[in-house]
């Protein structure tokens, strides 16, 4: 019979895709702080070199890599794989983060759309984790950790797509667990609510989400709209980054291998689904 695994390599090394910015950078950040050599992809190379800058400024003990690329195109999730691999940083913890998808229906789904989400939702997650789960299970000690959304468990008609990649992600951490748990690599899904974050500021103003960070001259109109949401939440507030920073570290400590496969809902207790 299998002891409990003695946890993270010291130091270990955390690979958080699409996380330039906002909730999946807020991510990178704690490991850094936790005393993980980090490595970052992102399209915007303005962005990662800002990011890069931000970490060693607070951990300048961290090994930080960036990698510019689009995970939505397949050829940018080689490259990155690739230059993981270059640079000799083989993750014992992968957390992955996509863009956010497009809103729209079924009735006005194009099939450009469908490939481009898909990939960029479930191509790299998948791609990735079949790239370095084999490696964590030599090593002794890994961690896949999936973003997903509420719209993932309750499904929502304007984010289709969002709606039914994401869900499949919850099959795909199944699966890993099946494969690898006897080897002390455990892999989970994070389904999240409202968190504080630009992109849901700007959704407070009605501005497309991908707009630059607004203005703190508009508090009160977006933290108006906050309050509508937070009515709705039985916690009655929005998340914090740092909080979902906290929760994900969480996920890679030792004790938490034996939940490889669990889908947790990260939303305040805006969840109303029993399973």
């Amino acid at each position: 019979m299998r002891k409990l695994p003695a946890g993270r390599p010291s130091p270990f090394k955390v690979y958080v895709s699409a996380s330039s910015r906002g909730l999946a950078f807020e991510i990178a950040r704690q490991f850094a702080r936790d005393g993980a050599d980090i490595a970052l992809s992102s399209r915007n190379a303005s962005h990662l070199d800002t990011a890069r800058q931000t970490l060693l400024a607070e951990s300048p003990q961290a090994r930080v890599l960036t990698i510019q690329g689009d995970i939505a195109n397949v050829g940018d999730q080689e490259k990155i794989l690739a230059t993981l691999d270059a640079e000799d940083f083989q993750p014992d913890v992968f957390v992955c983060s996509a863009g956010h998808p497009m809103e729209g229906r079924l009735s006005s789904l194009s099939r450009a759309d469908w490939s481009h989400e898909l990939e960029m939702i479930l191509g790299h997650a998948v791609f990735a984790s079949q790239k370095f789960t084999s490696a964590m299970a030599e090593r002794g000690f890994g961690r896949l950790i999936f973003l997903s959304s509420l719209y993932a468990k309750a499904p929502n008609h304007d984010f289709f797509i969002s709606s039914l990649a994401r869900s499949a992600l919850f099959a795909l951490s199944k699966m890993v667990a099946r494969e690898y748990a006897d080897r002390a690599v455990a892999a989970f899904v994070v389904c999240l609510g409202y968190i504080d974050t630009p992109l849901l500021r700007n959704r407070a103003l009605g501005r497309p989400h991908d707009e630059p960070d607004p203005e703190e001259s508009l508090l009160e109109t977006w933290s108006a709209r906050y309050e509508e949401w937070a009515a709705e939440i039985p916690a009655k507030r929005i998340a914090t980054p740092a909080e979902l920073a906290r929760f994900i570290s969480f996920l890679t400590l030792p004790e938490t291998e034996y939940l490889s496969g669990n889908v947790f809902s990260f939303s305040g207790g805006l969840d109303k689904e029993i399973i």
